[in-house]
């Protein structure tokens, strides 16, 4: 063989002629020997050899040209799955990225990028700054760069693999496709380097990471968007379609589900793939469940576990102040009760089933749809629910919403705060009689005289009223004021048809707020009757427009 014969291979390959005479030099004659000196990241140790020798060998490799096999023949053969399986597992390559890692460049490699470690943790454990950990990790990620670079060919060997999955591609489904070809050795006999009990594959998707990272796709190396989802989720048994899905959940969409949970003990899966914008229920089972909720049947999700249940939330709170006042309650009327404790933000609570789950995992006791409560409970009631109960005692079992007002407005308390109390407190429950409506103490047994009491005393605050209605589609309510209404803003509604809520008070055409109709009476007419200096004795006249739904309060002189 002549000269130029014995070195044909490397003179003709496309690099600097410095390179090849570093090469030459170093006894290397063959591509494959170059190849197999390459693997071994030695150049380093060669005098003269430097950064653009070292670039020229880095593109040779993102060629390809260094990538084939020599058969008995010393003839050149294009690589095959057969023949790459036995050249390459994934935790020789493993091995191969990691080779120039000091024991302690991979130790804080570990603890910073797979156990989360942040700097201060690291520098404490090996008594240096923070600063000197970060030079430390920064060559280790430089060694790290470097080796996946020369490493091209057999990165996107396996993610070629993870691609011929298709559908099927979950990250638990790629890494048993690895050991089917037997690219992925099943213990750690074989791993020469301390991982500290991580996986090679674990490792490789993190090195995957790091090319997105890096923006390293010019090298020929290109994670397909959902790999690279999957591998940024972290989560080894969602598929493509259930990775996109969760990917697309913003964190404010994982607080209004946690919210929902939270106050009503539940989500439904119809509400959920509204949010999901997604109609398959395996999906949002999947999701769900990985997001830490638990599926009570398929057609509710609620809390997993008593742990994730945190005491403080509006359901424990609601039952404790019912179960204050009454231990033990009918499990429906405690769930009416949480019902109107959260009426503010939702229109009612998750179903029966799924509240005994959510009660039993808060610690109450359920027996024969009685719910106890075993544990100490103090009073824990607002300054406003205590003036109820104080007001039910003055004057009996069941109160109206006028002398819940007048109550309140004696006791030094606002008139909103009656109003909150009356229809959201868990403690309070509304009764209706002979078209009246009337609020007791939840879970106290009424008698037949409680009812004709508190109609005797309503009955005696009933007006004399005028109503006109006219052509105009206007209805006119004319009364004149006695009692606490020119301080509280309330008047029996009387012979008024049902005008429902959401009436805009208006006074000369400035808003004084809506109007709120709870019957028999109506409410929120105080700042009206401030504005217009309404006193006891006045005669007022309302005119309700229907077609504007405003109701124009006018004092008559």
């Amino acid at each position: 063989m002549s000269y130029s014969e014995e070195y044909y291979e490397i003179l003709n390959l496309p690099i600097s002629i410095r390179t090849k005479n570093l090469i030459l030099r170093s006894g290397i004659r063959t591509k494959k020997q170059l190849y197999e000196r390459l693997l071994k990241n030695s150049f380093f140790e060669i005098k003269g050899f430097g950064p653009q020798s070292q670039k020229d060998l880095e593109e040779l490799l993102y060629s390809g040209l260094l990538n084939s096999i020599i058969d008995n023949d010393g003839k050149n053969i294009k690589p095959t799955e057969s023949n790459l399986n036995k050249d390459l597992s994934l935790g020789d390559l493993v091995n191969i990225l990691f080779s120039k890692f000091s024991d302690r460049e991979l130790s804080i490699f570990v603890m910073r990028n797979l156990c989360g470690c942040t700097l201060q943790n690291v520098a404490d454990k090996y008594n240096v700054t923070r600063e000197r950990i970060r030079q430390i990790e920064k060559k280790a990620n430089r060694k790290l760069i470097s080796a996946v670079l020369r490493e091209a060919f057999y990165i996107n060997k396996f993610i070629k693999i993870a691609k011929e999955l298709k559908e099927e591609l979950t990250l638990s489904r790629w890494e048993e496709k690895l050991k089917e070809k037997q690219l992925l050795d099943e213990t750690y006999s074989s791993y020469i380097l301390d991982f500290q009990g991580w996986r090679p594959f674990q490792l490789f998707l993190y090195i995957l990471l790091l090319i997105e990272k890096e923006n390293l796709q010019k090298i020929k190396i290109e994670v397909p968007e959902h790999i690279d989802n999957l591998i940024r989720l972290n989560r080894w048994d969602l598929n493509f379609e259930e990775s996109q899905v969760l990917l697309e959940i913003s964190k404010e969409i994982k607080r209004t589900i946690k919210k929902k949970i939270k106050s009503t003990g539940g989500i439904s899966t119809s509400e959920l793939k509204k949010i999901f914008k997604n109609n398959n229920y395996e999906i949002i089972k999947t999701i769900m469940l990985d997001l830490g909720w638990y599926a009570i049947d398929k057609e509710w999700f609620t809390f997993r576990d008593k742990d994730q249940i945190i005491q403080q939330n509006p359901i424990f709170s609601a039952c404790i102040k019912i179960l204050y006042m009454c231990n033990p309650i009918k499990l429906d009327d405690l769930i009416d009760g949480v019902r109107r404790h959260i009426s503010r933000f939702y229109p009612a609570t998750s179903p029966t089933n799924v509240m005994k789950y959510v009660l039993i995992n808060l610690g109450f006791d359920i027996k024969e749809d009685q719910v106890f409560y075993s544990g100490s409970i103090n009073n824990i009631l607002s300054g406003g629910e205590n003036a109820f109960v104080s007001l039910i005692h003055e004057n009996g079992n069941l109160l109206s919403l006028y002398e819940i007002a007048k109550g309140f407005i004696e006791k030094g308390f606002s008139l909103p705060l009656a109003s909150r109390i009356a229809k959201l407190s868990p403690i309070v429950e509304k009764i209706e009689y002979k078209h009246h409506v009337f609020y007791k103490l939840r879970g106290i047994d009424l008698l037949w005289e409680d009812y004709e009491n508190a109609l005797s005393r309503n009955t005696r605050l009933d007006y004399d009223t005028k109503i006109v209605f006219s052509m105009d589609a206007s209805i006119t309510y004319i009364s004149k004021i006695r009692g606490m209404s020119s301080l509280t803003g309330v008047l029996p509604i009387n012979k008024l048809p049902n005008l429902g809520d959401g009436w805009k008070i208006l006074v000369n055409n400035n808003n004084f707020g809506l109007l709120d109709v709870e019957y028999p009476y109506m409410w929120g007419l105080k700042k009206a009757f401030d504005h217009i200096k309404v006193q006891d004795g006045d005669t007022i006249k309302l005119i309700f427009s229907t077609l504007s739904k405003t109701v124009d309060v006018f004092k008559e002189i």
